[in-house]
């Protein structure tokens, strides 16, 4: 039976490994399909031979990325699969987003230094070789200097939405996220739909979604077969994957653990070579 994870990240945004390091772990947890899908880029294919590599371990990528949009207040992520790597438009879009985050986080370690909190843009770029720039990387850079015992104290007291390192970033519509995906000649899917209001979903399928996550590690049972059957019954897709990014035991834990079956992705190849 083939395992499939359709929901991975790489160093190329806030993912532990790199994009080499995850087909030798696809390999070593008998993943036969995989997506790369980093947070509003898709560097991890543009800037190595990824694609390639997986080839000669027999392991299949569809290209893929994870644009970061907001609705109402709402953070919704929104999942691209089988685009276009060289679209223009869609590129074009990215390298928005990208310069955009670089202000966001010159902002945010600014706010940190007048807290006394000794965290720079330029230690961000040191440790990093993303253009995907995110609070994870700059939480990470203050668990290393001593500031914060883990990951999560530095997001609930000093970057999460209310504190005061806080910045809001740039805003997307899911629908522009979709209309993007789409026009560079992919499906776009709602990421962990757990975690957004139900009634939002409404909105997303006037806006031309086409499916859901129903495999998250974030999803309990009852969470699952609710979005698989709502996939189905608006003649959508469900998708899924380990939404790995390594470097804590939990995430590791999950890699490989995480997968659809070779139905589910069939299923999905039919509805790509309907549209």
């Amino acid at each position: 039976m083939k395992k499939i994870d359709l929901h991975i990240h790489t160093t190329f945004s806030d993912g532990f490994y790199s994009p080499f390091q995850i087909i030798d772990l696809a390999k070593q947890n008998d993943l036969s399909i995989i997506s790369i899908t980093d947070h509003d880029t898709v560097d991890a294919y543009l800037k190595t031979d990824v694609i390639d590599y997986a080839k000669k371990l027999n392991i299949e990528i569809i290209p893929g990325l994870e644009i970061s949009t907001d609705y109402e207040g709402e953070e919704m992520h929104i999942l691209g699969y089988f685009i276009d790597l060289h679209n223009e438009e869609l590129i074009n879009f990215l390298e928005y987003i990208s310069k955009e985050r670089v202000e966001r986080i010159k902002k945010i370690t600014k706010k940190l230094q007048k807290n006394g909190i000794n965290v720079t843009f330029e230690d961000v770029l040191e440790n990093n070789v993303s253009k995907t720039l995110g609070r994870p990387h700059i939480a990470n850079i203050m668990l290393k200097k001593g500031y914060v015992k883990d990951i999560t104290e530095a997001f609930n007291k000093h970057l999460g939405m209310h504190c005061y390192a806080y910045e809001p970033r740039v805003h997307v519509s899911p629908k522009v996220a979709i209309d993007y995906i789409h026009n560079s000649g992919g499906i776009a899917i709602l990421a962990h739909p757990n975690r957004i209001k139900e009634d939002y979903i409404k909105y997303l399928i006037d806006s031309q979604i086409d499916g859901f996550e129903f495999i998250h590690p974030s999803h309990n049972s009852h969470i699952t077969h609710h979005y698989y059957y709502l996939a189905e019954n608006y003649y959508l897709i469900a998708t899924g994957g380990s939404d790995f990014h390594g470097g804590n035991k939990k995430d590791e834990i999950n890699f490989g653990n995480f997968y659809i079956t070779e139905k589910n992705y069939e299923n999905i190849i039919n509805y790509y070579q309907k549209i």
